[in-house]
């Protein structure tokens, strides 16, 4: 059973006696000949006196360096006993640190080495370990492989929630019909995807409210759709839309006289309406959605109501509408 790192480095003093009673051979490879000078010099002080290259004695425990992709490879050799193998990632190392690291490496391997080829059958064993100490050692970068695209879009919640998809939504709205009318309604809204970053939508919306007067009172009830195509981008948890669009539909005026024995109240209906830009923010909360929005238009559609001798109660000029709205995708 193998020793573990730390059981080594203690039994590394218990051994230094005996590993220093015990000349090793060492072999470097040419990938270390630069550093041979500092890395022989070292392990003498750890190990003591090395023994002359080619000494073929089988007490002479025999030591190799090599290397391979990063990695220095340390193998003892012990022509009675079997073999170790130690690997060490120096590719993070300082050239400064390097060839102390591998003098210290060699070092443990001749330790480890008295303790696991014990006497007995020809063993091989092989470790492999990247030092805590080493400085700037990258560590790896999880990697994932083989994902489809299916499985990626299922990983990011973000990418096809909202803006793939055809969105019904329910709609709360007010508009200020400049100083003559505010109205309150509902009604719903569809839209939908036309390319990455477009969209087409209509809504149908119902609002009324009452228009004060000298004589009464006058309702006032609208009943639209508007048409629109839509610029839209996306954040981390907000869908932006802004574009222009057609509001047309028809408006119903009822007067309602407080006294109805000198002014009878009436009743219009025409068609009201004009161009529409409009902008607003939805927050998807899975297949569902939550929103709010502004709408800007002109009246070219006007309408009025007259009433005898005072001001008329008319839909004309520039209007402004807010809405709120709640909704699900389509899929």
């Amino acid at each position: 059973m193998r020793a573990t790192r730390v059981a080594i480095a203690l039994l590394l003093l218990t051994f230094a006696g005996r590993a220093r009673a015990e000349p090793i051979e060492l072999v470097l490879a040419a990938c270390v000949r630069g550093e041979a000078g500092a890395i022989r010099r070292i392990v003498e002080v750890e190990l003591g006196p090395l023994a002359a290259e080619g000494q073929v004695a089988p007490r002479v425990p025999h030591v190799e360096v090599a290397c391979d992709a990063g990695e220095v490879i340390v193998t003892v050799v012990d022509r009675e006993r079997g073999v170790l193998r130690f690997r060490v990632d120096t590719s993070g190392v300082a050239a400064a640190a390097r060839a102390r690291l591998i003098a210290l490496t060699i070092a443990e391997a001749v330790a480890a080495s008295r303790i696991e080829l014990a006497p007995g059958p020809v063993v091989s064993s092989t470790w492999s370990w990247t030092p805590r100490s080493a400085p700037h050692a990258a560590a790896p970068l999880p990697v994932v492989a083989g994902a489809a695209p299916a499985e990626l879009d299922d990983m990011d919640g973000d990418i096809d929630t909202g803006m793939d998809a055809a969105t019904l939504q329910g709609l709360g709205v007010a508009r200020s019909l400049g100083a003559q009318a505010t109205t309150f309604g509902g009604g719903v809204a569809v839209i939908w995807p036309i390319g990455a970053h477009a969209a087409a939508g209509s809504d149908l919306v119902a609002e009324g409210g009452f228009v004060p007067v000298d004589a009464g009172d006058v309702g006032v009830f609208l009943a639209s759709a508007a048409p629109r195509l839509v610029a839209r981008a996306r954040g981390r948890a907000v869908v932006v839309e802004a574009g222009l669009g057609m509001r047309l539909g028809l408006a119903r005026l009822s007067g309602r006289s407080s006294a109805p024995m000198t002014i009878e109240g009436r009743v219009l209906h025409a068609a009201w309406g004009g161009p529409i830009a409009i902008a607003d923010a939805r927050f998807p909360l899975g297949r569902a959605s939550m929103g709010v929005g502004l709408e800007a238009g002109y009246t070219t559609l006007t309408v009025v109501g007259r009433i005898p001798m005072a001001p008329p109660v008319e839909l004309r000029g520039a209007w402004l509408g807010v809405h709120l709205s709640a909704g699900f995708d389509l899929r």
